[in-house]
């Protein structure tokens, strides 16, 4: 059970890891699923095989987050819904042109500004804006690290394959920012090529990992063609909205100093609940806390801070240091001590999705699956939740297969036509038939509604 296993089964983030033990053995490339994955030489001893998946998060040879996490935050107190911790935090930066300027509350950089200014760190090692959309950079400076385009969530599939020499042989201490499964392979990194260097791991908040088609979608339905997107800004905040109702905004190829800005909600697959373009891994995942970070960034999603606009985090400490600073530099920040509850809260759709779910999704599953921590699943699934979130998981997959249709046709209504009945039934075995027949007849209406008072102000 090693390596080809992830991969053959389409559980292959392409993270980069196992590159750090392969070299050019294997080939990390993005897919037309629009997905990266690795592709491993055929003349591999077993021994390199089984070195390889040492690195691989999804690899059932790894350690999991329990065992990894007790060697690294021994001292610390334990959850099960979060692993281990030292305190929760909500909060966000008082500089507003940061805040601003950020996903949420602004304190994942603040931190790692902290760590460069004050030498704990040499550089950081984190996605930002590249000719390939997006993908991971090293910023050494903080003017580097307040460039809006190495800022924010870039819900895009990115590998840090290419910066694995970097990681393994520079004298630089490095802080690395990532989604849960890349924090992994970096902890797993650590510990089986004894990397002394990365001094630092935070980790974001990941409701599922993103295929390039998802930033096409929203700019075709705004009348860009996928090959003439050029950039994307998925959580643009607007004065007078909720947090959690953001804009996009996007650049094409053509013209790159003009943008288009649109509401997110309008657009066609931004329900995160229905899983479009999502990676098959991300379904047979059950950490929800970056459990295996020194600090997990994420977004405050409670009653009591979602009206601010600017955004708020929430936040997990595993890090003396950072509880040290918050401390340090209060004069800089809002900070109150929260929960375990409020992080639940905060996340309860993806932990009854990747918990509850997952049970599921295992139960279901006819063929091979990663190794998952079984003891942290003890909910009781009825036949129908069981029934919706296999559902789900198939819009997932068709999602991805679909708009490859769609692109193949050049049309984007053919992508549309092809899911809207899947989500007509997922809305059944949700909701019921009579509810999904009076939900769709109010979109019918509203539609309308809007099309003759846009016809009525033009006359």
């Amino acid at each position: 059970m090693i390596i080809n296993n992830v991969i053959e089964n389409g559980f292959c983030v392409g993270c980069g890891a196992c590159k750090a033990l392969l070299n050019d053995k294997v080939k990390i490339t993005m897919q037309d699923d629009g997905f990266y994955k690795a592709e491993i030489s055929n003349d591999l001893e077993k021994q390199q095989l089984k070195r390889s998946s040492s690195v691989c998060p999804f690899s059932p040879v790894s350690q999991n987050e329990d065992y990894l996490g007790k060697e690294l935050f021994l001292n610390k107190k334990h959850d099960e819904k979060i692993g281990f911790f030292n305190k929760i935090y909500t909060g966000h930066v008082r500089n507003i042109t940061a805040r601003t300027s950020s996903s949420s509350g602004g304190l994942t950089t603040w931190f790692a500004e902290k760590l460069l200014v004050n030498g704990e760190i040499d550089a950081v090692i984190h996605v930002g804006e590249t000719e390939n959309m997006f993908g991971y950079i090293v910023s050494k400076t903080v003017e580097e690290l307040r460039k809006t385009t190495n800022k924010k969530s870039r819900y895009y599939p990115v590998t840090f394959e290419k910066l694995v020499d970097y990681i393994k042989n520079t004298q630089d201490n490095i802080l690395f920012i990532g989604v849960p499964c890349f924090v992994k392979s970096i902890r797993l990194m650590q510990k089986n090529l004894d990397l002394q260097n990365i001094k630092f791991v935070f980790s974001l908040v990941c409701g599922h990992m993103k295929s390039a088609a998802f930033s096409e979608s929203y700019a075709w339905q705004l009348g860009v063609p996928p090959e003439n997107l050029y950039s994307m800004d998925f959580r643009v905040k607007v004065d007078g909205y909720e947090a959690s109702n953001y804009f996009i905004e996007l650049k094409t190829r053509n013209e790159k100093n003009k943008s288009i800005k649109y509401k997110n909600s309008h657009l066609f697959g931004s329900n995160w609940g229905h899983g479009f373009f999502k990676h098959k891994a991300c379904d047979f995942c059950d950490d929800l806390a970056g459990e295996l970070a020194d600090v997990t960034f994420g977004d405050a999603w409670l009653a009591k801070y979602t009206k601010d606009y600017l955004g708020t985090n929430i936040i997990i400490s595993r890090s003396d240091l950072f509880d040290e600073y918050l401390i340090k530099y209060k004069k800089e920040i809002v900070i109150e001590e929260g929960s375990i509850d409020d992080y639940y809260e905060s996340q309860a759709g993806n932990y009854r999705h990747r918990r509850e779910g997952l049970k599921a999704r295992i139960s279901a599953n006819k063929g091979w699956n990663p190794s998952k921590r079984l003891h942290l699943l003890k909910e009781t699934i009825s036949k129908n939740r069981k029934r919706l979130y296999i559902f789900r998981q198939y819009i997932s997959k068709k999602s991805n297969s679909n708009f490859l249709v769609a692109k193949k046709y050049n049309s984007f209504l053919v992508f549309k036509f092809l899911m809207m009945p899947l989500l007509m039934k997922y809305d059944c075995l949700n909701v019921g038939f009579i509810q999904t027949a009076k939900l769709n007849s109010q979109r019918v209406y509203n539609k309308i509604k809007a099309k003759i008072q846009k016809l009525w102000t033009r006359a």
